[in-house]
């Protein structure tokens, strides 16, 4: 199994004060803890503006985080969300800046949707990524996902080789367990004879 420790709160590491010193700090936390766990990668969204400065900076942040990755021989995975890492472009500018084999991007199905273009989204940032979270919102009675098609988003990330971990996060209502149960069962469904 895969067990990914993920920081739910954007850091601010497109700064140069003392919150981006203390998302840092934070982060190099959330990477020990990672480990203890046995977790292989900790995730972050990063809190930044869509600009050069807000890239340099946050480059510059994330190379101090790898160096504790490293050491602990985990992964530093970048959530996608709104400002620096929005776009698939970006996401990989970063990426590419930051350089090294420990860094990768955590394409979200929940954020691919959101998109507008969810298969063009993940196909461009999968190749980044070393886990993608195939995240559900819920099940209608005959088991299929009610707010966006899961076959149209696995066969997006299938199409460009993904052969890494998938994790499932259930973020709608109800009871978390049957909700992961149901992302797990229609996940295995999807996948089939690729899992064998």
């Amino acid at each position: 199994p895969c067990l990914a420790l993920l920081e739910s709160t954007p850091q601010p590491l497109g700064r140069d004060d003392d919150l981006s010193e203390a998302a840092v700090e934070r982060m190099l936390r959330v990477m020990q803890a990672a480990s203890r766990l046995g977790c292989s990668s900790a995730g972050v969204p990063i809190e930044a503006t869509d600009d050069e400065d807000s890239l340099s900076l946050a480059s510059e942040n994330c190379k101090r985080l790898l160096e504790r990755a490293d050491r602990l021989e985990i992964n530093l995975l970048i959530s996608p969300r709104k400002g620096l890492t929005h776009t698939p472009d970006r996401l990989a500018a970063l990426m590419k800046k930051i350089g090294g084999f420990r860094v990768g991007s955590l394409p979200d199905f929940e954020a691919a949707d959101q998109s507008g273009d969810a298969p063009d989204y993940l196909r461009r940032i999968t190749p980044y990524a070393s886990v993608v979270l195939a995240s559900t919102r819920g099940f209608d009675a005959a088991g299929n996902h009610k707010t966006y098609d899961l076959k149209t988003l696995t066969d997006a990330i299938v199409s460009v080789g993904f052969d890494g971990s998938l994790a499932i996060e259930h973020r709608g209502p109800g009871d978390p367990v049957e909700g992961l149960k149901a992302s797990r069962e229609t996940m295995m469904e999807l996948l089939g004879e690729r899992l064998a």
